[in-house]
């Protein structure tokens, strides 16, 4: 396993993060796959998305700690930004249902386009070497998804009540999917960028299965929506 890989590194502390790090984030994984393979809507699938939620917040402070304290690194700042504004949009799409986005949403959305321009800007400065098709796909998405969840305050509200659940599955699915791209492309170091890029890739195909599924079955559609 290269060094990049590795759980151990030069102090202490940085490696106490990274172990951290890497045990929540095997947590997602797992609790992610569970939520994902139960009934939608059922106890089960509510209990193990509340659990993926909160290790995924731990791998997101972990991450924002390592890349402050411990050295920055392009795509697990953009992977991080990618699986903390899904997850938070992905979660609003259940409060919302009904009401409509709120002013929260709106900021959190501003914030996300900003921190990507703030983030390129820096990066072109610094001049960091990085796969492109990567960074850019990541920080892409982020501002689609964003503006999207702008552009939703032109909806009337009851457009919410009928869409909810496809944006709930597609926001959670991207952030599943940023966790795994993080994990395959640090595991699987020296075949990046295919190895960061096959998650998101069997991710889209799960995104378009799920709303197939549900369209199509409206018992399951009814159950979910509960």
């Amino acid at each position: 396993m290269s060094a990049g890989a590795s759980i151990v590194q030069e102090s202490l502390p940085h490696t106490v993060n990274v172990a951290i790090h890497v045990a929540f984030g095997t947590g997602c994984l797992l609790l992610g796959l569970m939520a994902l393979i139960t009934r939608k809507g059922g106890r089960l699938h509510i209990r193990f998305g509340r659990y993926f939620l909160a290790c995924l917040a731990v791998v997101i402070a972990t991450a924002v700690v390592g890349i402050l304290a411990f050295g920055f690194r392009a795509f697990l700042g953009v992977i991080t930004m990618l699986a903390a504004y899904e997850a938070y949009s992905g979660y609003r799409s259940l409060k919302i249902r009904f009401s409509g986005p709120q002013l929260q949403d709106a900021a959190v959305s501003v914030a996300g386009i900003s921190a990507t321009l703030l983030f390129i800007a820096y990066l072109r400065s610094v001049h960091i070497q990085w796969a492109p098709v990567v960074i850019y796909s990541t920080l892409g998405t982020l501002v689609v998804v964003a503006s999207y969840d702008l552009v939703r305050f032109t909806f009337p509200k009851h457009w919410f009540e009928r869409t909810w659940l496809y944006e709930h599955i597609v926001k959670m699915l991207g952030a599943y999917n940023a966790v795994a791209s993080a994990f395959s492309g640090t595991v699987l170091e020296k075949w990046q960028p295919y190895s960061q890029m096959a998650p998101s890739i069997l991710g889209v195909a799960a995104m378009v299965g799920f709303i197939i599924y549900f369209r199509r079955n409206r018992k399951a559609l009814a159950i979910a929506a509960t």
